[in-house]
């Protein structure tokens, strides 16, 4: 597959928002920072300890306000000036700080995306308002609406309905015109609740869907502040193949087709790619002053999900690797060029992962033309293994989250064992 139709899946949001960047106000590069001390109010009562009171929260179409992206949240209630608000798709669980004032109105901030949730809760059974979204991939924010529901559980995502005639649950292989041969994984309850991800080539994976089976219709989402996803697969009537699309909110639908059939080899042909040169070397200014030591090279943007799903692996191989000697080079390729917005992003990024190594600045609006003429991944991030006397080992493209369980165990394995190679590489001859 070309390197731009699969970059495309992971990107689109970000190159359409660029090529668009002309309409976009010049306020909307404007960084969300959190207040500096929590406002004050905000149904606070010293003599009553709040509950968590948890709430379906549909996020609209800008175009098509049919299109819903679906996640759980849970809040503190009566609300505090400060407090954890849980968001829940499936299994994932994670926690953001919210601050609220005494109106009701409250505000999330969402690490290294410069995104964020501005709600309302106007009563305690409904909330509504807007996800700011990251303005490098949007030109707008997207409506949000909530009703309140009775917990975190699977069964409360989503509306009952007719119950299921179709059990999605167990391992297929998946096929697609834009993304190509991959794979995906379901668990499915008796109640039809779903949950599960689906692995394309080089891209990384659809994250920690979650939803309910209806008749012969499944219907998933999952939303983590930058990625807002919705995937609908319908059963044909022998129960052995479906039929899906696969929506980003707002910038494509992937259609996709699914079988019970043995998938691709994560590693063999799913992720690795190879190097276009005859001498495995890579045009790398950096290298040069690294020339000699075992090298990791993560290619990556503070706009891509997969890349920072990639992060505490490569904070994990330093931990070990870097007092025998390893080196890790990051080159952040962020797709504006506002120098001073890209580097608040990178700060915000360092800060939220620890990363304790150099990471060097790419900045251009078509980041593809910034890759080294010997390379052409399949995906991004692009993570390059390199031996001490500079060529390169292995070369990985994309990422597999937690989501993907037993993939994700391989990923990290795999990259365990490559760091250890080009540990044990010979030194420079010359």
């Amino acid at each position: 597959m070309k390197t731009g139709a699969v970059l495309a899946l992971l990107a689109a949001p970000l190159w359409i928002a660029c090529s668009k960047k002309h309409e976009a106000d010049s306020e909307a590069k404007t960084e969300l920072t959190e207040p500096t001390q929590a406002p004050s109010g905000a149904d606070k009562q010293a003599d009553v300890t709040p509950d968590r009171r948890w709430y379906r929260v549909e996020v609209l179409g800008e175009d098509n306000a049919e299109l819903r992206v679906i996640f759980q949240l849970g809040v503190d209630w009566p609300l505090q000036p400060e407090s954890q608000a849980q968001v829940v798709n499936g299994v994932e669980r994670f926690a953001w700080t919210m601050h609220c004032d005494q109106t009701r109105h409250c505000s999330i901030v969402i690490p290294v995306y410069a995104a964020g949730l501005e709600l309302d809760f106007p009563s305690q059974t409904g909330l509504s308002g807007e996800w700011k979204r990251d303005p490098v991939a949007y030109k707008s924010g997207a409506p949000v609406r909530g009703v309140k529901i009775d917990g975190p559980e699977l069964r409360y995502r989503l509306e009952a309905g007719e119950p299921p005639s179709a059990d999605f649950s167990g391992e297929w292989l998946v096929d697609s015109e834009e993304f190509g041969r991959s794979r995906a994984k379901f668990e499915q309850d008796q109640e039809g609740g779903i949950t599960g991800t689906i692995t394309p080539k080089g891209v990384g994976d659809a994250r920690f869907l979650a939803g309910r089976v209806t008749g012969k219709v499944a219907h998933l989402s999952t939303f983590d502040g930058q990625r807002a996803y919705a995937v609908r697969m319908q059963m044909d009537t022998e129960l052995a193949v479906f039929e899906g699309s696969w929506l980003s909110l707002d910038f494509y639908t992937r259609s996709f087709t699914g079988r019970r059939a043995e998938a691709p080899s994560l590693l063999d042909e799913l992720y690795v790619d190879e190097v276009a040169s005859k001498d495995r070397r890579v045009t790398i200014p950096e290298l040069a002053a690294l020339r000699g030591k075992p090298v990791i090279v993560d290619m990556f943007g503070t706009w891509c999900p997969t890349c920072l799903d990639t992060v505490p692996t490569l904070v994990s191989l330093h931990d070990e690797f870097a007092p025998k000697g390893l080196e890790i080079l990051s080159i952040a390729f962020e797709m504006t060029e506002d120098e001073a917005f890209a580097r608040q992003r990178l700060k915000a990024f360092d800060e939220r992962f620890h990363i304790k190594w150099n990471t060097v600045l790419r900045l251009g609006e078509q980041f593809e033309s910034l890759f080294p003429p010997e390379i052409e991944p399949s995906g991004f991030p692009i993570t390059l293994f390199v031996n001490r006397d500079g060529t390169v080992h292995r070369m990985n493209t994309g990422f597999v989250s937690p989501a993907a369980e037993q993939d994700h165990k391989a990923i990290v394995e795999a990259f365990h064992t490559w760091t250890e190679e080009i540990m044990a590489s010979p030194a420079a001859t010359d």
